[in-house]
C-alpha cells in the first residue's frame, strides 16, 4: 500500500478531531469525580492507576510498536504478524500479573486498595490485546476505526461513571467504568479485523515470526518500561514520600499535561510512525520533510498552549477545580514542559521507525533514572512542585537526547525549527501579554478564544504559517479531497531547509 503525506494529515484530523471529543468527555468526567470526591480518595485512585500502569509494558513487550512497524512494510504477513503476537502476549499476560502480585504483598496496603488493584488488573490484561489491533490498521494508514473507538470508549467510562458516583461515592466504582471502557474496545476493535478485513484471529506461534519479534522486542519493551517508571514514578513517590492528598494534587496538572500529549502530538505519533517506518524502507527524503515537518507543527501548538496555561493557571483552577487551587505552583512549571513534551513525539517515532529503538531505549532509561533521582531529592523539601520541576527537568533532557540521536536515522539541519521556535515563541509572548492584562476581566472561555486569535495573526504577521498550511487544512476538511500528488506538493512546502 502506498503511503502518502496526504494521508498522514487526514489521519491525524480524524484522529485529533475523536481526541478533542473524547477530551472534553474525558475532562466533564473527571472534573464530575473530582469535585464529589475528595483529594486523598482521588489520590489512592491514582495511585492504583500508577501503580498497575507500571506492569502494563510487561503484557504488551513492545509488541505493538513492533506490529504497526513490520506490518507497515509489509502488509502481506499482517494476519501472521498479529495472530503470532496474541500467541505471545497470552503468557505475558499471565505472568505479569503473578509479579504484579508478587510486588504488591511487600507494600503497603488496604482492603479498598486491594479491591481497587483487582479491577486494574483486569483492565491492564483486557488492554494489553486492543493496541495490537489497532496497529494492524495503523499500519494500513486507517485510523477511522480507532478514532470512533476512543469516542464511544470515553463515553462509556462518562455516563457510566457518573451514574455509579451519583449513587455512591466509592472510588471503586471509577475502576467498573473503566473497565466497561477496555471491554467494549477490546469486541470492538478485533469484530473490526475479522468482519471488515477478514482477520482470523486465534492465536498462534509463527517460529519464524516469533524468532524475530523477540529479537527486537526487549528494546521497545525496555523503552515502554522505562516510560512507565518515568510517568508513574511521580504519583508513587508522592503517595509515599508526602501523602494520598498531595498525590490528588499532583493529579490536576497531570490530567492536563497528560491529556494535551494525547490529544495533540499522540495524534500525530498514531498517523506519522507506520509511514516513517515505510518510507524508512522506500524515500529517506519524505522521511526527513515528515520528520521535520511535524515537528515544526507540534512546536507551533505547544508553545502558545505553554505560554496560555502558565498565565491563565490560577483562572483555570479557580473555575475548574477550586478545592485544587493549592496546585496552582506544580501546574505551571509543568506545562512549561510541553514543547519539549510535544516535540519528543515525532522524534521518538523517528528512532523506532528507523531501527534505532536501541538509542530510543537508552534515552528513555537515561531520563526514567534521571526523573527519580529527581523526584527523591525534591518531593521531602519541595512536595509536589518538587515533582513538577523532575517532570519539566526530565523533558528538557530527553528533548536533547532525542534530537541528537535523530542524526543517525536522517540527515537534517536544525536550522529551520531553531526559525520556527523564535516565530512560536515571539507569537506566544505577545498572546501572553495580552492574555495577562485581560485575565481578570474576561470570561475564561472568551479568554481562550482571544488568546488563540491573537498567536495565529502575531504568527501569520511573523511568516510562521503560510498559504500553503491554510490551503492544505482547508483542502483536506473539504468534501472532495486533494489529489495524491497535489497534497504531495503543498505537504512539502519550501520552508524546509535541510542546509
Amino acid at each position: 500500500m502506498r503511503h502518502s503525506n496526504e494521508k498522514i494529515v487526514k489521519n491525524t484530523i480524524i484522529f485529533t478531531a475523536s481526541l478533542v471529543v473524547q477530551k472534553i468527555f474525558s475532562f466533564g468526567y473527571f472534573w464530575f469525580t473530582s469535585s464529589r470526591l475528595a483529594p486523598e480518595a482521588m489520590g489512592l485512585y491514582a495511585w492504583t492507576l500508577s501503580f498497575t500502569s507500571l506492569f502494563s509494558i510487561g503484557m504488551d513487550f513492545g509488541l505493538a510498536s513492533i506490529l504497526a512497524r513490520e506490518a507497515a512494510k509489509d502488509e502481506s504477513r499482517a494476519e501472521k504478524y498479529l495472530r503470532t503476537v496474541y500467541g505471545l502476549k497470552l503468557p505475558l499476560v499471565i505472568l505479569t500479573s503473578v509479579a504484579l502480585w508478587a510486588v504488591y504483598v511487600f507494600l503497603p496496603h488496604s482492603p479498598e486498595t486491594t479491591l481497587l488493584l483487582i479491577g486494574a488488573n483486569i483492565i491492564i490484561a483486557l488492554d494489553a490485546f486492543t493496541p495490537s489491533a489497532y496497529s494492524i490498521l495503523r499500519a494500513r494508514q486507517n485510523l477511522k476505526y480507532e478514532s470512533i473507538a476512543y469516542v464511544v470508549s470515553e463515553f462509556l467510562i462518562l455516563a457510566l461513571g457518573v451514574i455509579l458516583i451519583s449513587v455512591s461515592r466509592n472510588v471503586f466504582y471509577l475502576i467498573i467504568a473503566i473497565l466497561a471502557s477496555v471491554i467494549f474496545n477490546f469486541i470492538f476493535s478485533n469484530a473490526i479485523l475479522k468482519f471488515k478485513f477478514g482477520f482470523r484471529l486465534m492465536p498462534m506461534l509463527d517460529k519464524e515470526t516469533a524468532k524475530h519479534f523477540l529479537r527486537i522486542a526487549p528494546s521497545f519493551a525496555l523503552g515502554g518500561i522505562f516510560i512507565k517508571i518515568y510517568n508513574s514514578a511521580d504519583s508513587v513517590l508522592l503517595g509515599y514520600m508526602a501523602d494520598k492528598t498531595a498525590v490528588g494534587l499532583y493529579s490536576i496538572p497531570a490530567k492536563v499535561t497528560t491529556a494535551l500529549q494525547a490529544l495533540i502530538p499522540g495524534a500525530f505519533a498514531a498517523s506519522i510512525y507506520p509511514s516513517m517506518a515505510n518510507y524508512f524502507v522506500t524515500s529517506k527524503e519524505k522521511l526527513r520533510d515528515l520528520f521535520l515537518r511535524s515537528t515544526a507543527y507540534l512546536f507551533m501548538f505547544s508553545i502558545p498552549i505553554a505560554f496560555a496555561l502558565f498565565v491563565l493557571a490560577p483562572n483555570i483552577l479557580n473555575v475548574i477545580w477550586p478545592q485544587y487551587i493549592g496546585a496552582t505552583d506544580a501546574f505551571r512549571i509543568m506545562v512549561l514542559a510541553l514543547p519539549f513534551v510535544f516535540a519528543c513525539f515525532p522524534s521518538g517515532a523517528l528512532l523506532n521507525a528507523c531501527d534505532l529503538q536501541k538509542k530510543n531505549m537508552l534515552n528513555r532509561g537515561i531520563i526514567m533514572a534521571v526523573n527519580v533521582l529527581v523526584n527523591i531529592a525534591l518531593i521531602p523539601v519541595l512536595g509536589v512542585e518538587g515533582a513538577a520541576i523532575a517532570f519539566l527537568f526530565s523533558n528538557i533532557i530527553l528533548f536533547i537526547l532525542d534530537f541528537w540521536f535523530a542524526r543517525y536515522a536522517v540527515n537534517y539541519s536544525f536550522k529551520y525549527l531553531f526559525f520556527v521556535l523564535v516565530k512560536s515563541g515571539v507569537a506566544a509572548a505577545i498572546m501572553a501579554f495580552a492574555l495577562y492584562f485581560l485575565r481578570g476581566e474576561i470570561n475564561l472561555i472568551f479568554l481562550v478564544m482571544i488568546g488563540a486569535a491573537v498567536y495565529f495573526a502575531a504568527l501569520a504577521l511573523l511568516g510562521g504559517v503560510g498559504r500553503k498550511d491554510f490551503l492544505l487544512i482547508k483542502s483536506l476538511l473539504a468534501k472532495k479531497s486533494l489529489t495524491p500528488e497535489k497534497a504531495e506538493t503543498l505537504y512539502e512546502e519550501k520552508p524546509v531547509d535541510h542546509s
